[in-house]
């Protein structure tokens, strides 16, 4: 379906499309008709026969269309990962002494994993042979995992300031 007829159809059930891109308009459709957003997140296989948006979500089973969506599903999730870090990040301006260190140095280590451990394999499974593109996909895998991991620890650790780490004009 092209984007004219994505922004008709959320028109049509009172969306304001704006500049919204195409993935993120269906899946305020999907929400807005009572449906999981669930377009193009990366699932293998889908029990939604009759939806309208299942021939773009779905295309068929071929390696490009696998890895295009697994890409997108990842760089998705990367983003919310650098929402954490700019959380943290936020958190660790309010800290002070010790804790304020200590949350800098937490927050360093995680972007430092993210480059060295996500980005480049990212990078790496453009253009790869199928093989190749399944150990790369399991090694972000892996990778993810233990960066979610060491994001939540951290979060958990730092997640709000102490009382005397607060400003008490705010």
């Amino acid at each position: 379906m092209q984007l004219s007829e994505v922004r008709a159809r959320a028109e049509a059930l009172g969306l304001k499309p704006g500049k919204t891109g195409k993935v993120d308009l269906i899946h305020a459709i999907q929400k807005k008709e009572g449906n999981s957003p669930c377009f193009q997140t990366g699932l293998d296989s889908c029990d939604q026969s009759d939806c309208c948006w299942r021939s773009d979500c779905l295309p068929g089973s071929s390696t490009e269309n696998k890895r295009a969506v697994y890409l997108r599903k990842i760089k998705a999730e990367l983003k919310g990962f650098n929402d954490k870090i700019d959380t943290l990040k936020a958190r660790a301006k309010s800290m002070a002494g010790k804790r304020k260190t200590e949350a800098l140095e937490d927050i360093k280590r995680l972007e430092k994993k993210f480059e060295d451990e996500i980005k480049l394999k990212i990078h790496d499974l453009t253009g790869v042979s199928e093989e190749m593109w399944q150990s790369t996909k399991k090694g972000i895998e892996a990778s993810w995992k233990e960066l979610k991991k060491a994001s939540q620890e951290a979060l958990s650790r730092f997640g709000s300031p102490k009382p005397k780490d607060r400003n008490p004009s705010l």
